[in-house]
């Protein structure tokens, strides 16, 4: 039977009493405990109590500590500590902003009657007639009877898409195995035609396929995916014969086709069967739909089936680097992509595999030191996406996403935010999770984590994190100054990874970041020495001893690396570090060699306008290097530039390293740390409201 309004809130009050001293219990572990989505949660106690989830439990927390010291049960630290406060400070901040006055006062024997700081502020309303008794007892009733009701109809119809389908993954109900590439292209197809159609929302690909297997119902997978239709499939393939069943189901678990959808598919009849499945879809959901979304159902991809066979040879290749991200997998992909398109020129989703396969495989692979590879490659992609469009892809919404990848990386901002924007037919989850990683390359680091936030709260429970995205929020906790919200984010990275390795990279990274060095290094060294041989953690090493002036350990790594004993990759690059090594051991020919070799890169970049360079990281280096090479008017020049970035991340506020040790006292270098503060210091506070608005943090 549903609680009440009353009794929800009861049961509520119950849980947080239980775990208040539990300083880490927060709105995620409420949510477990009632055993509900964060977001439906959210919504029940906003409009039950106008209050967050957040302010409820530290309402209950400060409850129960003027209860305490009311009765002279401890000072005021501890009595902080046992209502779950970590920090005295802030519990004596929140205690304030509470009740009109400071703990200590209760101590002494003031405000025995005060019960709580609103209601002591705000004299009744002289308008509250006898009348108005009647009418708010009434409306009190209804809640009590109907407010579990009202308030779930009233979030189904705030958070689900009246036309939101999911193609669940199809069961192969074959003798024989291997037919995994003929069932998920008819269904990748699939999705692809429903998705154009703009009255449809579709449930991508990748949410869908963490259902495969489950044992839910459709009316659970309705509930976490905030959808209203099913497409369930089978596939059986006896011998060459393969035959495919489909039923639309509601999100009430209603077959909506009288009798399933059954026809064998061939070579030569798949794309015809693809389109009499699209307009039974929307023959029954009454979408509205265009002529040229008509005419878009009906074509075909190419006319071509040796095309055909090529390209679904590519997709099978991309499924594979998906299972164990081998690069072979991408170059392969290319290969069979090409070949399809020497037989069919005018193949559309060939070519958005193609610009897919340059701008985020082959691009990346050269971004770090061969730019004009980098720029070659993205420039091709661009080709592809064109080709793509004049040829009518089926699937715009992925050549808009690319597109506004090039643009991005380009340097194009505003023409990439309004491309990625157009892309987005509804803003779900999906959409949250990608606006935050588009914004993480945009170094917004308020932006990018509100977005990874509302993907965070709106996500499916059975959908694991995103470990890519999941990455990137660490990253800009770590930018934004949040060590240990950011600790916090990578144990749920451990869950998913299950890699203890990993786990210990990742905090390496955030202590090193966040210019913990001490910490850092302890870590650093335990992963040195489960490989004594990897260069990446000879490298660190070295870098993390000279952040700290343990100039002897940095030596002994450094003396390792250039050892007889490890054999050092052609693309690996020495770098300021090695430079600065060089020149305090007495070698200023190797060092100036380096340093040298560091300045014509970093200028190559600014020439290029690569993404380091537009984000100003490649201006703050050649500062650092010019600085170390006594070069004071260049080092502050460029130093200058690398303070108009919009986002200045902590590390540029710990400026420990030796690099800026030539000018840390000229005028020009103080002005540019207050610079950098002040943009730093201006985006931490925003950030700090948002954690604490959304119950990360108190």
């Amino acid at each position: 039977m549903p609680l009440s309004t009353d009794q929800f809130l009861q049961k509520l009050t119950e849980i947080v009493e239980a775990n208040l001293g539990n300083e880490q219990f927060g709105v995620s572990e409420l949510a477990r405990e009632m055993g509900m989505n964060r977001t439906v949660l959210y919504r029940k106690v906003k409009l039950f109590t106008n209050k967050t989830i957040s302010k409820f439990i530290s309402e209950i927390r400060l409850k129960r500590a003027l209860e305490l010291l009311r009765n002279d049960s401890g000072n005021v630290s501890e009595v902080a500590y046992e209502v779950g406060f970590g920090s005295p400070t802030y519990f004596i901040k929140c205690f304030n902003k509470q009740y009109g006055f400071p703990p200590g006062e209760v101590l002494k024997g003031m405000h025995q009657h005060t019960t709580d700081y609103a209601d002591f502020q705000k004299p009744p309303s002289k308008k509250y007639t006898a009348y108005s008794k009647y009418i708010y007892a009434f409306i009190g009733i209804i809640l009590a009877i109907g407010g579990y009701y009202l308030i779930n109809q009233f979030i189904l119809e705030k958070t689900t898409v009246e036309k939101s389908i999911v193609v669940l993954p199809f069961d192969d109900f074959s003798e024989e195995v291997g037919n995994t590439s003929i069932i998920e292209t008819f269904r990748d197809e699939l999705i692809g035609k429903l998705d154009g159609i703009n009255d449809l929302t579709i449930i991508s690909r990748t949410t869908a396929d963490t259902y495969r297997n489950t044992n839910k119902s459709i009316g659970e997978i309705a509930k976490e995916l905030h959808a209203n239709y099913f497409l369930e499939g089978s596939v059986t393939k006896i011998n060459d014969e393969v035959k495919i069943q489909l039923q639309l189901i509601s999100a009430k678990d209603e077959h909506l086709w009288s009798e399933p959808y059954v026809r064998e598919i061939t070579n030569e009849n798949t794309f015809e069967v693809q389109s009499e499945v699209v307009s039974q879809v929307v023959n029954s959901l009454k979408a509205v739909i265009s002529s040229s979304e008509k005419i878009e159902i009906a074509r075909k991809p190419t006319e071509n089936l040796g095309a055909y066979n090529f390209y679904l040879q590519g997709l099978d290749y991309l499924r594979l680097y998906e299972k164990d991200r081998k690069r072979i997998h991408y170059r392969n992909a290319k290969n069979v992509f090409e070949k399809a398109l020497e037989i069919d020129s005018t193949f559309a989703d060939a070519y958005l595999q193609m610009a897919h396969i340059y701008i985020n495989n082959l691009a990346w692979t050269y971004s770090y030191n061969q730019w004009e590879k980098y720029f070659d490659y993205l420039d091709s992609g661009f080709v592809m996406i064109e080709k793509a469009k004049k040829f009518e892809t089926s699937d715009m919404s992925k050549a808009l996403r690319l597109e506004a990848d090039y643009y991005q990386r380009v340097g194009m901002d505003d023409k990439a935010l309004a491309t990625f924007e157009k892309s987005w037919k509804s803003k779900n989850f999906e959409y949250y999770l990608a606006k935050s990683d588009f914004q993480y390359f945009n170094l917004e680091y308020h932006e990018s984590i509100k977005y990874f936030l509302l993907y965070y709260e709106c996500r499916p429970n059975t959908l694991l994190l995103n470990a890519t995205s999941l990455s990137n929020f660490i990253e800009n906790l770590c930018h934004s100054g949040f060590p240990e919200t950011a600790i916090k984010f990578a144990k749920e990275m451990l869950k998913i990874t299950n890699d203890s390795l990993h786990y210990k990279n990742t905090l390496s990274f955030i202590y090193y970041l966040t210019g913990n060095y001490q910490a850092a290094k302890k870590v650093m060294l335990e992963l040195y020495n489960c490989d004594t041989t990897n260069l990446y953690r000879i490298s660190q090493m070295i870098d993390v001893n000279v952040y700290l002036n343990d100039i002897e350990d940095a030596l002994f790594y450094f003396n390792k690396l250039h050892g007889a004993d490890i054999e050092i990759s052609q693309n690996f690059r020495f770098d300021i570090v090695h430079g600065y090594l060089y020149q305090i051991t007495g070698h200023e020919k190797k060092a100036k060699e380096m340093f040298n070799n560091e300045i014509e890169m970093l200028k190559e970049q600014i020439r290029l306008n690569t993404y380091f360079a537009q984000e100003l990281f490649a201006h703050a280096r050649l500062a650092a290097v010019y600085s170390v090479m006594g070069e004071k008017e260049l080092a502050l020049k460029n130093l200058q530039i690398s303070a108009q970035r919009k986002s200045i991340p902590l590390f540029f506020i710990n400026q420990t390293s030796p690099w800026f040790d030539n000018i840390r006292n000229e005028p020009e270098f103080q002005d540019c740390i207050k610079e950098f503060e002040k943009k730093y210091n201006k985006e931490h506070g925003k950030i700090e409201k948002l954690l604490v608005r959304e119950g990360i943090i108190q």
